[in-house]
C-alpha cells in the first residue's frame, strides 16, 4: 500500500470516537511528511520528529516516540486493537505495516512483531489482544537507544567548540583534583518523583546520609544539579528560588554556562559537582520491568541521558532495569564490579532490587570516607576507559543499524 492510500485511509482517524482516549498519545500529525529512510542522509532528523504518528512515505505507519519510554504491552495492544477492529470494520483488503520505534537498549537486533510474541490473557485485568488470527495487520517494534545516540550526537557539535570538556569525566580534573579529599560521599540528581527515588531519597533521609552527599529531588524542591545553576539566573520560576532548599554551590562559569546554554536536554553536569564527590547514585526512570514476558522475548533495558552522561565521571550505582551494568558492556563499557556489589543487575524483581541497592547505598555511606576514597581512586582507570570508548563510539552507526532493521521488514 502506498502513501497515498494509506493517508485515504486514515485521514478521519484523529477524529474517530475513542482516539484520544485511547492512542492520544500518538499524537495527530497523520499528515506530516516523514520518510524513514531520509535519515540516512539528513542524519540529524532522527531526533527532530518526536512523539507523534506518521504515515511514512514508504506506506508504512509508524508511531515514533523514541525520546520516550513506551509501555510495550501496554502501547502494542491498544494500538493492534484499535487498528485492527478500523480495518475490519471497514473492509480493508490491502495489508497495513505498522512499526513502533522505541526507546529501549536492546541486547539483540530481535525484532518484536505482534501480536505474535504477546499472549492473548486477561490475567490482573489486562487489556486482552483482539483480532489475534487477523493478517492484514501487521506490526513491528525496533528499539534505538535513543539518548545515548542524541548524547554522542551532540557531544560531537560541542567538542568542536570546547573539546572535550563538555564531556562529564575524569579526564578534565588535575591529579590533584583526582586525589584530594573530597568533602562529600555521593551526588545523586533526581528530576520528578519516581517510587524508586522517593525509596532512595527516604532512605537517605532516615538513615542521616543525606547532609553527606549533593542531592537534588524536584518534588522535595530541594536543587543540586546543573538546572539548579540555572535557577540562579534570571527569570527563575519563585517557587524554585525562593522556596527551595538548594544546596549552593560555586556558579558555574561563563565557559560552563556554554556547554549548557548549546545542549537541547539535560547531558551535562558540572564539573564542580563530580570532582567534590566520590560516588553517584542513577536514579533511572524505571526500576520496573514492563512485564517479564517481553524481557524475556527481547532482553532490553530502558536508560536515559542520566546514565549516557554518567559514565566518565565517577564509580556509580543504577537504581534502574535489570540488566542495565550488561547493556554497557556489551557497547565495551566497563563497571566497578569488584569494588561495588553489582549482582542487583541480576535482579529481575523490582522490590527485591530496590530493597538490595537500598541496602547497598546504606553500607557504602555508612563506611569512613577512606573507603569510598579507595573505591573511587581504584575505579579511575575504567573511568578514563569508559571516556575513551564513548569517544570510540559512532552514534550514525546506530542510526544507521536502525534504519535497516526497519527497512528489512519494509520487503
Amino acid at each position: 500500500m502506498n502513501s497515498r492510500q494509506l493517508r485515504n485511509i486514515f485521514k478521519r482517524i484523529v477524529d474517530r470516537d475513542g482516539y484520544n482516549e485511547i492512542l492520544g498519545m500518538c499524537g495527530s500529525k497523520l499528515d506530516e511528511h516523514f520518510n524513514f529512510l531520509d535519515f540516512k542522509n539528513n542524519l540529524r532528523d532522527f531526533d527532530y520528529k518526536k512523539l507523534n504518528l506518521f504515515i511514512d512515505e514508504n506506506g508504512v505507519l509508524i508511531l515514533y516516540r523514541p525520546a520516550e519510554f513506551i509501555n510495550p504491552r501496554s502501547v502494542s495492544q491498544k494500538c493492534w486493537n484499535y487498528f485492527s477492529d478500523y480495518m475490519i470494520e471497514n473492509n480493508i483488503q490491502d495489508e497495513i505495516k505498522f512499526f513502533i520505534v522505541n526507546n529501549n537498549c536492546s541486547l539483540t537486533d530481535k525484532i518484536l512483531e505482534y501480536p505474535k510474541h504477546y499472549l492473548n490473557t486477561n490475567k490482573k485485568g489486562h487489556m486482552v489482544v483482539k483480532n489475534i488470527d487477523y493478517k492484514k495487520l501487521k506490526m513491528f517494534e525496533f528499539n534505538l537507544d535513543f539518548c545515548l545516540t542524541e548524547y554522542l550526537m551532540h557531544m560531537e557539535i560541542l567538542r568542536d567548540e570546547f573539546g572535550t570538556k563538555c564531556i562529564p569525566s575524569v579526564t578534565n580534573l588535575t591529579e590533584e583534583e583526582k586525589t584530594f579529599d573530597k568533602p562529600y560521599k555521593f551526588f545523586t540528581l533526581m528530576g520528578g518523583r519516581h517510587p524508586h527515588r522517593a525509596s532512595l531519597y527516604n532512605m537517605l533521609e532516615s538513615e542521616n546520609l543525606k547532609k553527606d552527599g549533593l542531592v537534588s529531588a524536584w518534588w522535595k524542591n530541594e536543587f543540586v544539579d546543573v538546572r539548579s545553576y540555572r535557577y540562579d539566573r534570571e527569570n527563575a520560576p519563585k517557587n524554585v528560588v525562593h522556596n527551595s532548599t538548594s544546596t549552593k554551590l560555586t556558579t558555574m562559569d561563563d565557559n560552563e554556562w556554554k556547554f549548557w546554554e548549546k545542549l537541547p536536554i539535560p547531558i551535562y553536569y558540572a564539573k564542580n559537582i563530580y570532582k567534590n564527590c566520590y560516588l553517584q547514585i542513577i536514579a533511572e526512570s524505571r526500576m520496573n520491568l514492563a512485564s517479564s514476558r517481553e524481557h524475556k522475548v527481547v532482553d532490553y533495558t530502558f536508560l536515559t541521558e542520566k546514565t549516557a552522561k554518567s559514565l566518565c565521571s565517577n564509580p556509580f550505582i543504577i537504581y534502574g532495569q535489570p540488566h542495565s551494568l550488561k547493556y554497557l558492556k556489551s557497547l565495551g563499557f566497563k563497571t566497578f564490579d569488584g569494588l561495588i556489589d553489582e549482582s542487583y543487575d541480576e535482579i529481575m524483581d523490582g522490590d527485591e532490587r530496590l530493597n538490595f541497592l537500598n541496602n547497598q547505598v546504606k553500607s557504602l555511606l555508612s563506611g569512613s570516607n577512606e573507603k569510598l576514597k579507595d573505591i573511587y581512586i581504584q575505579s579511575l582507570p575504567i573511568l578514563e576507559h569508559n571516556f575513551n570508548t564513548l569517544l570510540k563510539i559512532n552514534w550514525k552507526d546506530m542510526v544507521f543499524k536502525l534504519v535497516d532493521l526497519m527497512e528489512s521488514k519494509l520487503k
